[in-house]
């Protein structure tokens, strides 16, 4: 060391240096003042060599001494590094990265992508905690034990840092960021929940209505000796979709009895699947006043044989309006295995003949569609046959894509009547 004036400079002189380098390199004493300094760095080497003995019985008298002197000499120096890191703290990526680390039960492979190489690092100074092996039990833990209780009343006896001021104002963009993704992830689960909470509510306020329907229909056939509702005795031949034309040409006009004879209001025969069902009329009313307005299809009472009330439970007398009869009324292209709107497409209420209501996935009761008219079922069903046995053909003898969709041909004008009291046609 050079000592320049008041000030002590912590390096060697370059005669010091020379000599560093020729015991270190391990060339022979050299003459002169050179010689001098190897002998003597030679010496204060020499000292390190020296094996130091510790009675066991000052050992505590020699750590109290050792840390009392260290307080006394770097207090100062202690005390101005506390302050200056007092307000040391994680950055944000490091204090997400550790809140994602222990979220995901301590294992970082676990951790969100863009914090796992910070959650690995995290991790490995853990795991060098955890795995450091504890001093066995003896002198060296009484050492460790008292040394850490030197350093705790040490660390008691200053005073506390106060907390770091930040100032408040404004939203960070990772804030920002994290608020969005919040909602997001909320509106993601929250949004199916809340459609399925909806969609079985109209489910199950359609079956009520259906049951007091039902009700409707047992106190009328008590009073009409067993018959279901009628609004005319007329026969088929006219077009029954007609809604809101004419009892002798409108099916749900038969329907409407229940309300016109103050069986059942007309809130009660609108399903809560159908957006724009009548809810409100005068008491002239006699039919509803258009095809849309009308939430369940109805056994079509037009034909010579019709079903009575608790009669056979394969009929159906009433069930959540007709795709079928939506599209043929409107010219399109018509699907016999169609399900009803109401629900979204995923199936029926269905009420039968004997009082009692079933949900349907399909529009098949049994072997019965609903929709169409036995004639109409058979026609269909012999299409299909023929159809398949020519694709098989053709697939046989290689001109056919063997994926090719089999269908049929339906024509359905609204003047069909069911072939007899135990053949399901509801509408429209």
């Amino acid at each position: 060391m050079i000592d320049d004036g008041d000030q002590l400079r912590d390096f060697l002189t370059a005669a010091d240096a020379e000599a560093v380098d020729a015991v270190l390199g391990g060339q022979p004493p050299a003459g002169g003042a050179k010689a001098d300094r190897t002998v003597r760095l030679r010496a204060l080497l020499s000292v390190l060599d020296t094996p130091v003995t510790i009675d066991p019985s000052s050992r505590s008298t020699l750590i109290d001494v050792t840390m009392a002197r260290v307080l006394r000499a770097g207090g100062e120096t202690l005390r101005l590094s506390v302050e200056e890191h007092a307000d040391d703290e994680l950055s944000v990526l490091d204090a997400e990265a550790l809140d994602a680390y222990v979220a995901a039960g301590y294992r970082a492979s676990r951790t969100p992508a863009a914090l796992r190489p910070r959650a690995e690092r995290i991790d490995a100074m853990v795991r060098l905690v955890g795995e450091t092996p504890l001093p066995a039990v003896g002198p060296s833990a009484a050492l460790v034990e008292r040394t850490l209780a030197a350093i705790n009343r040490a660390a008691a006896a200053r005073p506390a840092a106060m907390p770091a001021f930040r100032p408040s104002g404004g939203f960070r963009l990772a804030d920002l960021v994290s608020v969005a993704a919040v909602l997001m992830i909320g509106t993601s689960i929250a949004w199916p929940v809340m459609s399925a909470v909806r969609s079985q509510t109209r489910h199950a306020a359609c079956a009520a209505g259906l049951g007091g329907i039902a009700s409707a229909m047992g106190v009328y056939a008590g009073d009409y000796g067993d018959a279901l509702p009628m609004a005319t005795a007329s026969l088929g031949g006219s077009t029954w979709w007609d809604v809101g034309k004419a009892p002798e040409r409108s099916n749900s006009a038969n329907l409407f009895t229940l309300a016109k004879n103050d069986y059942a209001t007309v809130r009660d025969l609108a399903c809560a699947g159908n957006p724009k069902a009548l809810k409100r009329c005068s008491d002239t009313t006699q039919d509803w006043g258009c095809l849309d307005e009308v939430s369940y299809s109805y056994y079509v009472m037009f034909g010579r044989e019709r079903p009575t009330w608790r009669g056979s439970p394969q009929t159906v007398v009433l069930a959540d309006r007709s795709p079928v009869v939506l599209r043929a009324s409107r010219g399109e292209t018509i699907y016999d295995m169609e399900n009803s709107p109401n629900h979204g497409g995923r199936g029926q209420w269905a009420l039968r003949a004997d009082g009692s209501t079933a949900w349907l996935p399909t529009p098949m009761h049994g072997s019965d569609n609903i929709w169409l008219p036995k004639g109409i079922e058979d026609a269909l069903r012999d299409a299909k046959a023929r159809i398949a046995g020519h694709v098989r053909d053709q697939v046989r003898a290689g001109t056919l894509n063997p994926n090719a969709t089999v269908t049929g041909t339906i024509t359905i004008r609204g003047n069909e009547i069911p072939a007899s009291e135990d053949d399901s046609l509801v509408g429209p």
